[in-house]
């Protein structure tokens, strides 16, 4: 289960393929691909060869930055470095300082969506990683004076955490699971390839190590006591006593750390005020001694990722999000309590993998850069093709609905906003129906095309909000309370409105009036996204899957709620929740699958019968609508890019 705005969203879609044996796996472990020879640019003789005779690069030498959230296919590398330098702006908004002129921002990867990347000390080379959203990872290592990229573990039924060099430079540490094992664990591979060692089992995602390399620090996490916490081990894999235990309403501990290079304290990031249900993180340090904690400054973001120390001990570098901004590298000076963030333009920052070289002067990051327009496509038509409505690199991916008179209504980023948008099925006269600070999300609309209801943070927390679907008038709150409120999906007669609410712990159905009286939960368990059938009699909503071993499912319950009738498990394993949608006449369900390394639209029958596809593009449908027609469905279409980059001279 995620709680909004505290949590992170992974897909990995299990085929039969996760059924191989333990003694696969055994054997992989005892065997590592070591070289692709379809992609490679050089053997490992050579490649070892090169870095042992490589002079130490200068200030000016190409090193890569690279950090990122979990990411998806890695394809063939490139043979150079592309400058990225010309799309850094001289400002950005509030608190963004201009962009120092000796800045150069490069790309050494060829935007496929890689991830977690880190650096060697000497700045000599870069790891990084691949998900892809079937599980089946690698991971990488490339020169940075030659960018020559070496696989030395994978592909193979496994998912990779975040990567660290050890200060040698002769070790890449990492954490994976298997997807028959869920709960991963840190190893240790050699950079030239080898067999991976396990060092220390059930190690969440992300890690710190201690300056000699003899700990490790890592979140530990218990859903059934609601209790979260901060664990230290020995690279033997001895756990010692937790460091600072929380409960979840207590103190909602965050997903990355980082040890002082003196060996003596703990950064990590927490929301101290978790009952309020909006994310306030900020930055602590802990003494790993006594235990005692010192907050790190006053300021308040959305998401804190991944946490650096500079060289010398006197900054902090990390990724972060104000609440209605995106991601950025941040410097925090804490003796003075000094915060700027390292400028960019229109590219945003992965929460997963940030390195600094031991000079302090280069970093490694991964950005990402999205393009989603809108599009339709006849049901009737070619599976492989739609017509582009409407253009753009943030269209309809959080939210997405038609109206009776074709037109559609979308959410879409304008600089640091999330609006909601109104177009013509042609795709013209598109305007604005909200124009505020707020975040927009999870369009909506009732069946007259009277309405639209959507997800708003304008009263502090996510709730749902009507408001004239003409000309975005009369706004009105229809839920209240602690909750984060979601995906709101309006009845088939148009007087209630079902949507998701999160208390913290589950994410449950939920149903209230249009007029925003008698919110009803009619769940006890997880299930998201819900939408009434065309009938109004049933519920479609999403059960999570808990396991990386098995799917989540499309759940039927009855209208007032209660347990599912019927469950299809063909949904990727997922922390968040896919759009649903009925077929006209009731007899299927409308969701987005994976496969073959793209998200489609598949139709899930009532009946019981296999699921079918019902797109073959070669991009991605983000977000889909059925029009009043039954003949129509909108998309938001496109790609999501990842790079890997170096920032060198950023300070």
């Amino acid at each position: 289960m995620t709680v909004p705005g505290k949590g992170y969203r992974f897909v990995a879609d299990v085929t039969a393929d996760a059924q191989e044996s333990e003694d696969s796996w055994d054997h992989r472990l005892q065997n590592p691909e070591t070289v692709d020879t379809s992609r490679t640019f050089v053997e490992i003789s050579d490649f070892a060869e090169q870095k042992t005779s490589t002079p130490e690069p200068s200030l000016k030498s190409q090193f890569a930055v690279a950090a990122t959230c979990i990411g998806a296919i890695l394809i063939a590398a490139i043979a150079g470095y592309q400058p990225l330098g010309d799309r850094i702006k001289a400002l950005l908004s509030n608190g963004v300082s201009a962009v120092p002129p000796q800045m150069s921002v490069t790309r050494i990867t060829d935007g496929r969506l890689y991830g977690a990347p880190s650096i060697s000390p000497d700045g000599k080379l870069i790891a990084y990683i691949e998900n892809d959203f079937g599980g089946s990872g690698s991971l990488f290592v490339r020169q940075t004076n030659t960018n020559r990229e070496l696989r030395i573990f994978g592909p193979g039924r496994h998912n990779f955490g975040c990567t660290d060099f050890s200060r040698d430079g002769s070790l890449i540490y990492f954490v994976m699971n298997d997807q028959r094992r869920p709960d991963s664990a840190l190893y240790s591979i050699p950079v030239f390839g080898g067999t991976p060692k396990m060092l220390v089992d059930k190690v969440k995602w992300c890690f710190a190590l201690s300056p000699d390399e003899k700990q490790l620090a890592f979140y530990g996490d218990d859903p059934e006591k609601g209790k979260k916490s901060i664990v230290i081990a020995t690279t033997d894999g001895t756990r010692e006593p937790e460091l600072l235990a929380r409960n979840y309403d207590e103190m909602w501990l965050g997903f990355f750390l980082s040890w002082s290079r003196d060996g003596k304290t703990l950064v990590f990031s927490s929301d101290p005020e978790p009952d309020d249900f909006d994310a306030k993180y900020t930055l602590y340090s802990i003494d790993v001694s006594s235990g005692s904690i010192t907050p790190l400054t006053d300021e308040r973001f959305a998401e804190i990722g991944s946490i650096r120390w500079t060289p010398d001990g006197s900054n902090l570098i990390f990724v972060a999000k104000r609440r209605r901004g995106e991601n950025r590298i941040w410097l925090l000076e804490p003796a003075g309590g000094d915060l700027r963030a390292i400028p960019s333009d229109v590219l945003f920052y992965g929460n997963y993998g940030l390195g600094i070289t031991d000079d302090g002067g280069t970093l490694v990051a991964a950005v990402w850069e999205r393009k989603e327009e809108l599009a339709r496509f006849d049901l009737n038509g070619d599976p492989t093709k739609a017509v582009r409505i409407w253009g753009g690199a943030s269209n309809g991916r959080t939210g997405l609905t038609a109206l009776p008179d074709g037109r559609i209504a979308y959410i879409t980023r304008a600089g640091e906003h999330w609006d909601i948008w109104i177009v013509n099925e042609e795709g013209t006269d598109a305007r604005p129906l909200t124009a505020d600070p707020f975040v927009q999300r999870d369009v909506g609309s009732s069946p007259d095309g009277r309405y639209l209801v959507f997800a708003s943070d304008m009263a502090g927390e996510s709730h749902i909000f009507r408001m004239s679907a003409d000309d975005g008038s009369s706004v009105t709150q229809l839920t209240f309370g602690s909750s984060i409120d979601s995906l709101p999906s309006v009845s088939p007669d148009g007087k209630n409105i079902l949507f998701t609410m999160s208390d913290g712990r589950t994410d449950a159905v939920a149903r209230v009036s249009i007029d925003g009286v008698d919110t009803v939960r009619l769940t006890d368990y997880s299930c998201g996204a819900p939408v009434f059938s065309p009938d109004g009699k049933s519920i479609a909503c999403v059960l999570p899957s808990n396991s990386h071993a098995r799917r989540a499912a499309i759940a039927i319950l009855p209208a007032d709620g209660g347990k599912p009738l019927k469950t299809f498990p063909v949904l990727p394993f997922s922390h968040g929740y896919d759009r649903l949608r009925w077929t006209a006449d009731g007899s299927g369900i409308l969701y987005l699958n994976w496969h073959n390394d793209v998200y489609n639209l598949w139709l899930q029958p009532v009946s019981g019968e296999a699921p079918r596809r019902l797109t073959d593009f070669t991009f991605n449908v983000w977000n889909f609508e059925l029009a009043h027609d039954a003949k129509t469905i909108f998309l938001s279409q496109g790609q999501t890019f990842t790079d890997i980059v170096v920032i060198k001279d950023f300070r």
